[in-house]
């Protein structure tokens, strides 16, 4: 698992410096590796990964479908955790597209899983993607609110790029 894991942490760097092209094929590289020695979750993770680097490279179709099988992985092996967070990047996703009001479904979804889990880090995701969403979609008291709520709980549990986003 070491080489998938090196990969997939080159393709995150990669992503955070806008160099997507070489965080498509590390993600890629790792996807295939984690295929091939038939390690599910690791697949799962690698196809989320590569979804948000689509995602943050304006490719909408190939982010909706890597997330999609992202999901259906996550959901086969029970992983509520990974589940919550794809759901909540697809929201982000649809916020992005301008469909602001079915990002709200897949923000929800995900806060309600982070709050039944007392996940207190996952929670400022969800509140800003509720946020962003509300603010899309005009909603400026609802946006207010949600990212009031974000930043709260992002400031408790010191997640400072949480804290950024709600701001």
């Amino acid at each position: 698992a070491g080489e998938p894991t090196a990969l997939t942490n080159l393709g995150t760097t990669e992503h955070r410096l806008g160099r997507f092209g070489a965080a498509t094929a590390h993600c890629t590289a790792a996807l295939a590796l984690y295929r091939a020695a038939g390690t599910r979750a690791g697949e799962a993770g690698a196809l989320a990964n590569l979804a948000v680097v689509d995602q943050r490279a304006g490719r909408v179709g190939d982010a909706a479908r890597h997330h999609e099988q992202a999901l259906a992985l996550y959901r086969h092996l029970g992983n509520r955790f990974g589940e919550a967070h794809v759901l909540d990047n697809q929201g982000t996703l649809h916020t992005l597209a301008g469909r602001p009001d079915r990002a709200v479904g897949y923000h929800r979804r995900a806060l309600d899983w982070f709050t039944e889990a007392g996940d207190r880090e996952g929670q400022p995701w969800a509140l800003n993607g509720l946020g962003e969403a509300a603010r899309a979609a005009g909603q400026i008291g609802d946006a207010v609110g949600h990212h009031t709520e974000a930043l709260d709980i992002a400031a408790e549990t010191g997640s400072r790029d949480q804290q950024a986003r709600a701001h």
